[in-house]
């Protein structure tokens, strides 16, 4: 039977997913937004619209405990931004949903298949709620709406890592992952996280999450320029034409930025190699590549995304997905052996 596979990253800037059904793995990103319809607006869009009509970015799904709005059709709409202090897998199982429901549908996948899904949560995240998720998510995957259209599927594989995860699964060899200690640095939106293993296993006690993704440069600049939409002061520091005050703040943010970064890794425990990782470590890769001696760059994985995603930029956000989704690739292959 042809698998369906779907992975789920929940970033707190942008929703990344890939999904496949016996065919190349498909890479998609949408705002990341999620707000709780409690106003029917999930029934008034499907009446104008009909499910087949809607895009991820105006998307919402159902399940037996509410309806939720996604994408930046739920932007203007109270909370559908992650806050700072908030738990990213409660609104995580509801993107899940979104991004299977997406799927299904592009790809033409039939109610009942047989469905494998993986999805990255931050480290401390991971270690107090992937429990808590996994059991939710199994339950709503039997019976939830997406966009108006009723879906149902056969759960057989859920993979729960914490980001950075993807990074070390396709990212390092085994060879080189036994081979003494690696540190692998996960740099997001609002958080950086930061795990260590052991010859090749996952240890738990020197691993953690800060509080330095951009957000904290974002914030910063905020203060200065008097603006409060993060969305948008993200879209001038790196658009060509954007407002020039917003950039000369971030340049003036940077080296904080960077000196804050630097101190909280020399915190970490010493490793023989760390790995970067996500869209945040590239905003300081000469930083890095300058001051982090033994710092890796996981350019065979991105070779490997570059295959399926042109852009080099999305290939590289996309790295994390793709490392896991060969994770789900093996599980399934040994799994019919």
């Amino acid at each position: 039977m042809t698998p369906f596979i779907v992975i789920g990253d929940s970033g707190a800037s942008t929703q990344k997913g890939c999904g496949s059904y016996g065919g190349k793995p498909q890479f998609v990103s949408m705002s990341p937004y999620c707000a709780k319809d409690d106003f029917g607006e999930g029934d008034r869009l499907a009446k104008a619209w009909g499910h087949s009509e809607v895009s991820l970015e105006s998307s919402w799904v159902s399940d037996p405990d509410g309806t939720y709005l996604l994408g930046q059709g739920a932007k203007s709409y109270h909370g559908s931004a992650l806050g700072t202090d908030e738990l990213k897998y409660k609104k995580a199982l509801y993107k899940t949903l979104a991004m299977v429901g997406y799927f299904a549908q592009e790809l033409g996948v039939p109610n009942k298949s047989k469905l494998s899904i993986g999805v990255l949560l931050p480290f401390n995240e991971y270690r107090r709620s992937q429990e808590e998720f996994s059991r939710d998510l199994k339950i709503a995957i039997k019976n939830f709406a997406y966009c108006g259209r009723l879906l149902n599927f056969d759960l057989v594989n859920l993979l729960v890592r914490p980001e950075g995860a993807g990074i070390f699964m396709g990212g390092v060899p085994p060879e080189v992952a036994r081979d003494g200690s690696t540190l692998i640095v996960n740099m997001g939106f609002r958080n950086t996280s930061a795990l260590f293993h052991d010859n090749g296993k996952l240890n738990p006690a020197e691993s953690c999450t800060s509080d330095l993704g951009y957000r904290w440069l974002i914030a910063k600049v905020a203060e200065q320029a008097g603006y409060k939409d993060e969305e948008w002061i993200l879209e001038q520091i790196f658009s060509e034409d954007g407002d020039r005050d917003v950039k000369a703040f971030a340049t003036a943010a940077s080296p904080m930025y960077w000196s804050q970064t630097r101190a909280w890794l020399s915190s970490l425990a010493k490793s023989k190699r760390i790995v970067f990782s996500g869209g945040t470590a590239l905003t300081l890769e000469n930083a890095i590549k300058e001051n982090v001696p033994n710092s890796i760059w996981p350019d065979k994985l991105h070779d490997k995304v570059k295959k399926h995603e042109s852009d080099p930029l999305k290939a590289f956000l996309y790295m994390d997905l793709y490392g896991v989704y060969l994770s789900v690739i093996s599980t399934i292959k040994k799994a019919a052996q």
